[in-house]
């Protein structure tokens, strides 16, 4: 089972994806992170990437993204490496798309990101597109300390590609717990 659950940045779509595999017992893909991965260590060259993967030197594992045994994750979610990753897509989608679903290890899995139900898995078993108002994902990061120029910039880059996914259950977490959204998931499974 294949579940995708896109959106806009900091709509809560990465933490609702963690969420749900934890709930259904599932691995999960971030694969805003792996995108970011690829763009760092491919420094552009995308023909470089799968030789990596294939040495063992670029994978996944619980969870982590590892880049020669090293744990590159928490530095991956740096908005400087979204706008890398999203510039990067917005001439190189096709091949990003290979190279990440490359990385997955597993038939049944919870998926996250921009492109998931659209180029990555379009014919997922079951597709989210979470949203949120502009005021509450600018919050959300703020929260988080993320600089929000680059946010604005990053959103702007988006725009362009950003599409909700063919069949898709479009959820809005505007006002909502973490919980009451995870649960409004749920329902649809």
């Amino acid at each position: 089972m294949t579940i995708t659950i896109a959106g806009s940045v900091a709509s809560g779509k990465s933490t609702l994806a963690r969420m749900l595999a934890e709930a259904l017992n599932l691995p999960h893909y971030n694969f805003d992170l792996i995108y970011r991965a690829i763009a760092v260590v491919s420094n552009g060259n995308l023909d470089s990437v799968i030789p990596l993967i294939n040495s063992g030197k670029l994978q996944i594992q619980c969870g982590e993204i590892l880049f020669c045994n090293i744990i590159l994750t928490a530095h991956l979610r740096n908005e400087y490496f979204g706008l890398l990753a999203a510039q990067l897509a917005r001439y190189y989608s096709k091949e990003m798309a290979y190279i990440a679903k490359f990385m997955v290890a597993h038939e049944s899995f919870v998926c996250d990101g921009r492109m998931c139900g659209t180029e990555i898995y379009p014919n997922a078993d079951y597709k989210f597109y979470i949203k949120a108002d502009k005021r509450s994902r600018f919050q959300r990061r703020f929260i988080y300390e993320e600089d929000l120029r680059v946010l604005a910039r990053r959103e702007k880059i988006d725009q362009d590609s950003l599409i909700v996914p063919e069949q898709a259950i479009v959820i809005s977490t505007t006002g909502k717990t973490e919980e009451e959204s995870l649960q409004e998931l749920l329902s649809f499974l």
